[in-house]
């Protein structure tokens, strides 16, 4: 067994601190460099970081229909769940919860079943999006 995958963060998703003329560059780039890895059939998987303290944005759903037309699997990565309450993050995984279920028994969907709540202040998750992301990647030899 062994694993190779490539990690690529890329510019321009979220909150960007640039002008908007750069700022839309970059998602254009962004969105042509995801589809011509697609059609090379080396994007295997995206995971897509959102920020507790905005909870799902309208760009997010834009983006996690876009995946969806591109037929791109997907999981959520929540970021900085140490800046909000218990409460509200319970709230934003359930409504990530119910997007995924009304794809698995609706119009169908990209998205992957596990939300990953993580923290790099306390560390909360890390390491189960580390075995998430070896396990995706993991190839086996026969």
């Amino acid at each position: 067994m062994y694993a190779h995958a490539n990690l690529v963060d890329l510019p321009g998703y979220g909150y960007a601190k640039a002008p908007d003329k750069k700022v839309s560059k970059w998602q254009a780039n962004t969105q042509s460099f995801l589809q011509s890895r697609k059609e090379f059939g080396t994007l295997k998987k995206i995971f897509l970081l959102v920020d507790a303290r905005e909870g799902m944005t309208q760009f997010d759903r834009v983006i996690m229909d876009w995946l969806d037309e591109l037929d791109t699997p997907y999981s959520i990565v929540i970021t900085k769940s140490d800046t909000t309450s218990a409460g509200k993050l319970l709230i934003f995984v359930n409504e990530i919860c119910m997007r995924y279920h009304s794809q698995l028994y609706g119009d169908g969907g990209c998205q992957g079943p596990v939300v990953h709540v993580t923290s790099t202040k306390t560390a909360a998750g890390i390491n189960d999006l580390r075995w998430a992301m070896d396990g995706d990647f993991l190839e086996h030899e026969i």
